[in-house]
């Protein structure tokens, strides 16, 4: 895995930050995710996907480079965050997020399908982001988007 990586300790030792971006969906039939209870609430489910990942960074490593490192944890995939901007009444959902946003964008006559992850859509689709005041306005209402945006605020405000 690239987080125990001497590659990951090399990147950690020459940027100011590193993002960990993952999809919650598909880790936990993963060898270093297994036997996580998937049922917790948000915040217990999201503090015992943080430690897996201090182990599988190793303690020493990630408490020399815990200021660097920024995670972005979708619950359970990036699809919920686009739901802060694509659908008003289901903003705050983590589970069954790329239905969700396919049926919304289908109502809005768009021709996105989420299903076939296309870079270029996600980018259309993400692009209002890219505007402070939209981040600021909606990311407390996707609560894996709160975690994400809290921690980067923390890492850069300690930067």
């Amino acid at each position: 895995m690239y987080c125990s990586s001497p590659r990951f300790i090399e990147s950690l030792e020459v940027k100011d930050f590193l993002v960990i971006h993952i999809d919650t969906d598909k880790i936990f039939t993963h060898q270093n995710f297994s036997g996580i209870n998937t049922n917790l609430p948000y915040q217990g489910l999201y503090k015992e996907i943080l430690q897996r990942f201090e182990q599988i960074i190793g303690a020493d490593i990630y408490s020399k480079y815990r200021n660097k490192i920024i995670f972005a944890i979708s619950m359970f995939t990036i699809e919920c965050w686009l739901l802060v901007l694509h659908c008003k009444d289901k903003q705050n959902a983590i589970k069954n997020c790329i239905d969700l946003l396919y049926k919304c964008l289908q109502k809005g006559n768009s021709k996105i399908n989420p299903y076939s992850k296309k870079p270029k859509e996600y980018e259309y689709l993400s692009r209002d982001f890219n505007k402070r005041k939209n981040l600021i306005a909606g990311y407390k209402l996707n609560p894996s988007l709160e975690s994400f945006v809290n921690e980067l605020n923390s890492k850069i405000k300690n930067f």
